[in-house]
């Protein structure tokens, strides 16, 4: 389990210097998704998830940009890390994973349910005008 409360932090030091969305909200986090994966890797052992499914929890209080997130696991060693789970003391959660069936039975034996919406954001894109 790993408690990242730096983005947090950093977040609101950005709201704190005045920077806002244009809507009045806070900005949307610009952190780097990879560090809440630093020095995961090293702490499991090459394993197939039919063998023993190997997974991290992840706190975050800040949401992560979803596709930025998803790149992001999908940079680690699958054979190490098969199933990442972002949430708190709630059911619901955020889950990668890069086998389904460990997925699921994660899902299943922690009697937690899928939250598409949970701990990730879309970045907004101004469109291009024509």
């Amino acid at each position: 389990m790993k408690n990242r409360t730096r983005d947090l932090i950093e977040s609101l030091v950005r709201v704190q210097l005045g920077e806002r969305d244009p809507d009045g909200t806070g900005p949307a986090p610009t952190h780097d998704p990879s560090l809440l994966f630093r020095s995961v890797e090293p702490k499991f052992r090459k394993r197939s998830p039919s063998e023993i499914i190997q997974a991290v929890w992840i706190v975050t209080t800040i949401k992560q940009e979803e596709s930025e997130l998803q790149a992001a696991f999908a940079k680690l060693d699958a054979s190490r890390v098969h199933v990442a789970i972002f949430g708190d003391w709630g059911d619901d959660v955020h889950v990668l994973a890069n086998d389904t069936e460990a997925k699921e039975t994660v899902l299943k034996v922690l009697r937690l349910r899928e939250s598409s919406r949970r701990a990730v954001f879309q970045r907004v894109t101004d469109p291009v005008p024509c």
